[in-house]
């Protein structure tokens, strides 16, 4: 069964010894490929024999098959050998494969990926209690392990060194990469014999068994992957919001070990505030000396359209910028941007009509950041569109708009991303409104767009919106016309018809959000767009709940200051880690730190490192207040068990606890053993939240159970006085036999 990614080397062996041997690979669903349950039903349904994969894998398949009890040997009974590699095999890991399944063989294997796959094993037939490890075993046929000291001598027996490997599976070196093959693959200066230098410490014992001891260096396994953690750390301070990182490991078995980075945000730098801002074209000496954004590198996502976000983010940590929600709404109620002049000024009253200054005229137009979950009406979302309608007149020889744009060119386009179930008539996906012919025109059914594309500040109200319109520049059709000004006119362009759809949502019950920017480059194809497309400005949209509209936004905005629209560098930390490396290599915790601790000789002291509380990130605030229904209540203290967290947060993702692969599974199997709710393993891992759980749970328990419940406990009780023969007629008159 191929379980390992293919971009682990153990699925070498996986694809290419199967086909070899002329056996049969088998591969698990893609919507299941994380679920233990699917594994163990391939493996009945298909008579699976051989397995291969890392440690981890293999515990959620035993934690998963131990809730079976006396079915779970049926299960995989056909299963002949289990090889486990890539990472430390907990020692109680074969005992309980072996309970399972006696028959079984139970083999650890190892070696680097650059000597190809496994060089070394260690045939399994029982654990000794004594053992804090399992062994790694004797080299395999035409593999050589050589245990060295720094002047390359051999260790004697029990005595640690570094491993180097030599014989037929060692590689030719790394791909274009000279310098990493020269420091790694050297020649054994006793012999010349090439060998490799694998970084793994580890000593011989009496009887020829190598144990592995750990790394001479900073890389670790997670989870099967190998990670330097420098690399990690390299990525983090190519942000421009760190100012400097470290990257370490918690978790005191494989299993539940994770990253965890230590960041100290970029420093304040209030001195250039009041230097001009330089421009992406002519840097000026201010973007050296206070180290803004440099465009050529960095969130090469974020950077698309000129009112994208990290701009403004950096520099609510590096120039002074207020990012505290109750400190930002002190400062609006302010009203700087409104001048003061001294009593007595020389002034002009104006008197306009004051039926233009209603307070119903000023609350057409305003900014929600909460939605309803009400589905919009097709036709609403037709009046709001609409407003960027093209009328062709006949005295006139190009179609006009409600709003100017540079040379009636109209460059800017509208597109519009519906989530699922959001919009009457419409499935999710992304849309083109075509503004002559009044419609949507479907690019690419089914698209989802995660929140990530957006700023941290904005993902609730993503998550709350039904759908979301890009307006989107062709500088295609107006740079022949308009060269190097053409981006500015599609921003004001862009402002116009902001402005109209503001407006157009007075007529609806919609109400509209403008957000700004989104890594656009990362969904470019989901739009069908070329590469001269640039989005420009970004609004979410969705159903307002009976009286929005009869206050000011601002009010709520300031009532719920501090639960609301909070900045957090460790989101926007692991979006741009998501940006630059794999999924295994991204921290599950991120600890903001005012600086990282050092030792007297300057480099950073990695024990004195704070270890997270609890099992990772604590929201700062919680969305819901309140009392929890019974559902809530049920799969929220499964969840907390499994967490070790007691104050959990419905709406948060809880890969921000610290929630590990191994506890995904672990949930999963208490959902449906308490509640007899599984959750499909994708979907857990797309929604990982409390709150979805509770929705997935809800579509598949009964509605009417607890009512169901209550007529069968008053039966019973009617049941309870009764004879033996009214209760026979009773049945009787039910249709019962």
């Amino acid at each position: 069964i191929g379980i390992t990614a293919l971009q682990h080397d153990l699925s070498v062996f996986d694809v290419f010894t199967t086909v070899m041997a002329g056996a049969t690979l088998v591969l698990p669903d893609n919507e299941e490929r994380r679920d233990p349950a699917h594994w163990a039903d391939l493996i009945e349904r298909e008579g699976v024999t051989f397995w291969n994969s890392v440690p981890a894998f293999v515990q959620m398949l035993v934690d998963y098959l131990e809730g079976f009890g006396p079915d779970a040997p049926r299960m995989i009974k056909s299963l002949r050998k289990i090889v486990m590699s890539g990472d430390w095999i907990p020692t109680n890991l074969p005992d309980r494969i072996w309970a399972l399944n006696s028959s079984t063989d139970v083999i650890s294997a190892g070696g680097p990926t650059e000597t190809t796959v496994w060089d070394i094993c260690y045939p399994l037939d029982q654990v000794d209690p004594a053992w804090k490890s399992i062994p790694y075993g004797r080299p395999m046929t035409n593999a050589r392990y050589y245990i060295l000291n720094d002047q390359m001598e051999e260790r004697p027996d029990w005595v640690t060194g570094e491993m180097y490997i030599g014989g037929e599976g060692v590689a030719k070196g790394f791909w274009a990469d000279p310098d990493r093959t020269a420091e790694r693959f050297i020649n054994l200066p006793s012999t010349g014999e090439r060998i490799y230098r694998s970084g793994d410490l580890g000593r011989v014992l009496p009887s020829g068994v190598i144990e592995i001891q750990g790394r001479a260096d900073h890389q670790v396994k997670v989870r099967g992957f190998r990670i330097e953690l420098g690399e990690v750390e390299s990525a983090l301070k190519k942000s421009e919001l760190v100012k400097d990182a470290v990257v370490d490991t918690i978790g005191d078995t494989s299993a539940d070990r994770r990253l965890v980075a230590y960041v100290v945000p970029s420093v304040k730098v209030e001195d250039d505030l009041e230097e001009p801002a330089p421009t992406q074209t002519a840097k000026s000496s201010a973007v050296e000396k206070a180290a803004l954004p440099s465009f050529d590198k960095g969130f090469r996502g974020w950077l698309e359209g000129v009112t994208a976000w990290l701009p403004w983010f950096i520099s609510s940590y590096r120039l002074g910028v207020i990012s505290d929600p109750v400190e930002r709404m002190e400062f609006k109620f302010k009203q700087l941007g409104v001048r003061t002049f001294e009593e007595g000024a020389s002034s002009i009253d104006l008197n306009p009509p004051k039926s233009v200054r209603t307070p119903d005229t000023y609350m057409r137009r305003q900014s929600y950041r909460s939605f309803s979950d009400g589905v919009v009406p097709i036709d609403e979302l037709a009046t709001v569109l609409g407003s960027l309608h093209q009328l062709e007149l006949e005295e006139v020889p190009f179609p006009k708009t409600l709003y100017a744009s540079a040379g009636g060119l109209y460059p800017v386009q509208a597109y519009v991303y519906v989530q699922e179930g959001r919009v009457e008539g419409v499935a999710g996906g992304t849309y083109y409104y075509h503004p002559q012919e009044d419609r949507l025109v479907s690019l690419t059914e089914g698209a989802r767009l995660e929140k990530g594309l957006f700023t941290p500040n904005n993902y609730s109200v993503f998550d709350e919106s039904a759908f979301a319109i890009i307006l989107v520049a062709d500088l295609d059709a107006i740079q022949p016309l308009y060269g190097s000004l053409a981006r500015d006119f599609c921003l004001i362009e862009a402002g116009y018809m902001s402005q109209l759809l503001m407006e157009s949502v007075n007529r609806t019950g919609i109400g509209l959000c403008p957000i700004g920017g989104i890594k656009f480059n990362q969904v470019r194809e989901l739009f069908d767009v070329g590469e001269k497309h640039i989005a420009v400005h970004c609004l979410f949209g969705g159903m307002l709940s009976p009286g929005q509209r009869t206050r000011f936004a601002v009010i709520d905005e300031a009532m719920g200051a501090s639960a609301q629209g909070q900045l957090d560098v460790r989101a926007a930390v692991r979006s741009h880690l998501a940006d630059q490396l794999p999924e295994y290599m991204v921290p599950a915790v991120v600890m903001v730190l005012d600086e990282l601790p050092l030792t007297p000789n300057g480099k950073v002291n990695r024990k004195a490192l704070p270890k997270p509380e609890g099992t990772g990130d604590r929201p700062a605030v919680s969305r819901r207040s309140g009392p929890l229904d019974t559902e809530e209540q049920e799969v929220a203290d499964i969840v907390s068990s499994v967490l070790n967290v007691a104050d959990l947060d419905l709406e948060t993702d809880l890969f921000r606890y610290g929630m590990t692969s191994m506890q995904v599974i672990m949930i999963s199997n208490q959902l449906e053993r308490n509640l007899g709710f599984r959750p499909r393993i994708n979907d857990f891992y797309r929604e990982p939240t409390v709150s979805a759980l509770v929705q997935a749970y809800r579509k598949v328990k009964p509605a009417s159970a607890g009512a169901d419940d209550e007529k069968m406990r008053a039966l019973l009780e009617q049941v309870k006085s009764m004879s033996p023969e009214e209760a026979k007629a009773m049945l009787k008159e039910h249709g019962a036999a």
